[in-house]
């Protein structure tokens, strides 16, 4: 996908230090389909690095931050990312998490 987004043809070496990469910092298969869609409909230049790869972010606040929206009336989202932790989030997007 991404040499056809590109049109050019990339060394196996830096796909295999991409996929080292990626290993090594424990990814699942949903959020390398994530970064990919992201790295596709982002990028612009097919001259990247591994670390362009790993800009792709989404700010996830604590407890305290929620309780500072609800005061403002401004809706959010509350994820449950594992019993007992939850993360929340200013905009309404789809993560590998419970949404409640």
């Amino acid at each position: 996908m991404i040499e056809a987004n590109f049109g050019t043809k990339y060394a196996d070496e830096k796909i295999a230090l991409l996929s080292e990469r990626i290993a090594a910092a424990g990814w699942s298969r949903e959020r390398f389909a994530r970064v990919c869609n992201w790295f596709v409909d982002t990028k612009k230049f097919p001259a990247w690095t591994v670390a362009d790869w790993f800009d792709y972010k989404i700010e996830m606040h604590n407890y305290g931050w929620a309780c500072a929206m609800w005061a403002q009336h401004t809706p959010i989202t509350t994820w449950k990312i594992a019993d007992g932790i939850f993360g929340y989030t200013e905009i309404n997007i789809e993560l590998p998490f419970e949404k409640l």
